[in-house]
């Protein structure tokens, strides 16, 4: 991840914004006063809530494990 002050990204807004789009890669600005924020594509803080929406359930859960668990005993298996 990324990182700048408060300071320079004040003065480089435009430019911070439009590589955190262009890279996909979050932006830490680190604040004075200790209180960071993370700036990041709305793309993907979108797909982490769907990643999150998926993890709140226990039978989503499940299923993945088992998806995975799959996946891996056939890429173990060649034939």
């Amino acid at each position: 991840m990324r990182n700048t002050s408060q300071e320079i990204f004040e003065q480089k807004v435009v430019e911070e914004l439009s590589e955190v789009v262009s890279q996909g890669e979050p932006l830490l600005v680190s604040r004075p006063d200790g209180k960071n924020v993370v700036v990041l594509a709305e793309s993907d803080y979108d797909a982490l809530r769907a990643t999150l929406r998926e993890f709140a359930s226990p039978q989503n859960i499940e299923r993945l494990d088992r998806a995975i668990a799959k996946l891996e005993s056939s890429s173990e298996d060649p034939s």
